[in-house]
């Protein structure tokens, strides 16, 4: 409930800024010479390839880059026999399918426009708009929440979760998640109000996937 209410707080506190901090965000970039387009080549079964800094950046929340994190970790688990990192591995992939539910189904609730398709400052809101329109014109309503900003945090949140010694992974993950917010709201692509909510579901699901493999041993020492 806390953690809703923090959400629900900072999201309200963020909308009405939406419109300005995007402006500033590409005023910025575009003086350092981030690219605003995402450019791509085709990989042998028609993956994307980012080749340029800033699909790099936003390939950072797909959910191919967390399967990727998951296989690395499932292949060294069978060859290691290492039950910690299968774990981990069937935790992300549990994690995204559920997130490709939760965060499809709440932008189909909200239909807010992205920055790139805004006719009014900080998108248009369109709640429950058409399904088939939704599937034609899909940045018109697809901004909130952020499902790539969800992706990552859930698997950042499994891996931690699964490995709290390694004390470099929070860090890092905190780190990606900054340069994805900064390069979508750059790119178009979503609003900083479209994040808290993404990372609350993120860090939900994720809690919830890890919770129920992870197994605490306490240790308690008695003296007689």
């Amino acid at each position: 409930a806390k953690l809703l209410g923090m959400t629900a707080a900072l999201t309200a506190i963020l909308i009405p800024l939406d419109q300005d901090l995007v402006d500033h965000t590409q005023n910025i970039s575009a003086n350092v010479g981030l690219s605003r387009s995402h450019r791509y080549k085709k990989l042998i079964g028609g993956m994307d390839f980012p080749t340029n800094i800033s699909s790099f950046y936003y390939h950072l929340g797909h959910g191919n880059t967390s399967m990727v994190y998951a296989t690395g970790l499932l292949v060294t688990g069978l060859i290691k026999k290492d039950y910690r990192a299968i774990h981990t591995s069937v935790e992300i992939g549990e994690s995204i399918l559920t997130l490709g539910v939760m965060t499809q189904g709440l932008k189909r609730v909200f239909g807010r426009q992205t920055p790139n398709r805004a006719v009014v400052n900080g998108g248009k809101w369109q709640f429950f708009p058409n399904l088939k329109e939704y599937m034609v014109n899909t940045p018109n309503y697809d901004a909130f929440p952020s499902g790539h900003m969800a992706t990552l945090t859930a698997t950042f949140t499994v891996i931690a979760r699964n490995y709290p010694e390694v004390k470099w992974i929070k860090p890092v993950g905190f780190t990606m998640m900054g340069l994805l917010g900064v390069e979508m709201m750059n790119s178009g692509v979503h609003w900083a109000g479209d994040y808290p909510l993404g990372i609350l579901i993120g860090y939900a699901v994720g809690t919830v996937s890890s919770n129920r493999r992870i197994t605490k041993v306490e240790n308690k020492k008695f003296s007689y």
